[in-house]
């Protein structure tokens, strides 16, 4: 791995318009971060000091995504009013990295955060001793997955991670947005159970193809896409259908905060949270917090009036930024 930095000047605050006043004075650095055969793109962001600071690493949802994700610019400075510093890094195939996150498995984005989080503990604005993990919704896995490969994490915090496999979140996922509608709910778990099957090697692609077909002009066709058996959506979902945190959260001895929204439609926020909880009971290490908020989404925004009397904001910012950033300053102090 290799790290070149390209360049350090001043950053203007996003607090000012994001949370309200502005927050501690602001320093940033480009990274370039080697983890053969791609390039990533980083931004440190860190508050100035005369001394290495704290710092986390934040790791992506799905999709493409990068660095000049608003939702990032607001971790940056709610972490930054505690003394923490940010990197950020665009995802594989996003922004300035190269590559493309769906050409390769879903075991390359654990790869990529690793050669992120080497990058980050190594940098002298940074004490490598106090780096913690932050990932959200897909990331919140990759976060977990990170952890326990690379140990010495000062905390991770999981947001909105599926405690159920990937596969099995998707499934719910088809059930919860057809709540209230019996029929088409029920089809919908069909197909996407179906697919699940093909992905598993379970079913042959007649099998599934039929059920995709009947689906057409139906509320839910939308699940059976892709329809040609070599898309690259196939190839790449095969590689984390399966895949979990749970095994890692229960070995893994990091302070851990996990948190979801209660109206979460892509997440089984309820049964993720008694899932991470048996498997955080035994170990009982000091710090971990676990919490579901009410009225929260996905992104555990929490909309209009109910949001503005949660502490979110007339910019309706994640109710939880203060309480979060809060008790990752504690651990990093412990």
């Amino acid at each position: 791995m290799r790290v070149v930095i390209r360049a350090a000047s001043p950053w203007l605050c996003a607090g000012c318009v994001v949370l309200g006043g502005c927050g501690p004075s602001m320093r940033q650095t480009e990274l370039t971060i080697d983890n053969p055969p791609v390039r990533l793109g980083a931004t440190l962001y860190a508050p100035e000091a005369s001394t290495p600071l704290p710092a986390v690493l934040l790791l992506h949802g799905s999709g493409p995504d990068g660095r000049e994700n608003p939702y990032y610019q607001q971790l940056v400075d709610a972490f930054a009013r505690h003394g923490i510093a940010v990197l950020v890094y665009d995802k594989r195939g996003s922004g300035a990295s190269t590559g493309d996150w769906r050409d390769a498995p879903f075991s390359a984005l654990v790869d990529d955060a690793e050669a992120a989080l080497r990058a980050l503990r190594q940098h002298p604005w940074v004490d490598s001793t106090r780096v913690g993990i932050w990932g959200g919704s897909e990331g919140a896995t990759i976060a977990a997955l990170l952890a326990a490969r690379v140990p010495g994490a000062a905390f991770l915090i999981v947001q909105s991670l599926s405690g159920p496999p990937f596969g099995e979140q998707y499934r719910f996922q088809a059930a919860r947005a057809f709540r209230g509608q019996p029929v088409d709910s029920v089809a919908a778990v069909t197909l996407v159970a179906a697919k699940l099957a093909y992905l598993r090697g379970a079913m042959a692609w007649r099998g599934y193809d039929s059920l995709a077909r009947a689906s057409a002009g139906r509320a839910f066709a939308a699940y059976a896409a892709p329809s040609a058996p070599e898309s690259w959506w196939w190839r790449w979902y095969a590689t984390k259908v399966d895949v979990t945190a749970l095994p890692s959260l229960a070995t893994l001895r990091t302070p851990l905060l996990a948190v979801w929204g209660a109206d979460d439609v892509l997440v089984p926020a309820d049964t993720s949270r008694a899932m991470v909880r048996a498997a955080r009971a035994p170990l009982r290490v000091a710090g971990d917090e676990i919490r579901v908020i009410p009225g929260a989404s996905h992104t555990l925004h929490v909309p209009g009036l109910r949001g503005l009397l949660a502490g979110a904001g007339l910019r309706n910012r994640p109710v939880h930024l203060r309480a979060m950033t809060g008790w990752a300053a504690a651990q990093v102090q412990r």
